[in-house]
């Protein structure tokens, strides 16, 4: 379950438009739990988190 929480935290810090900071709680995350289990739910985090930035920027696009 500490797993998730790091992931939920950084998707959480990413919404609020974070997205570094989101990476670097995901890079902390890795450290202090390497292995597969994190790895892979980082990398699908990361996932989300570039979608919404791209989603983000879309609609400041839209708003010029």
């Amino acid at each position: 379950h500490q797993l998730r929480a790091w992931t939920n935290l950084a998707l959480v810090v990413a919404g609020r438009g974070r997205t570094e900071e989101a990476r670097a709680i995901l890079a902390r995350a890795q450290q202090r739990n390497p292995g597969k289990p994190m790895r892979e739910l980082s990398k699908a985090a990361l996932r989300v988190i570039d979608e919404g930035a791209r989603i983000g920027e879309a609609a400041d696009a839209s708003k010029r």
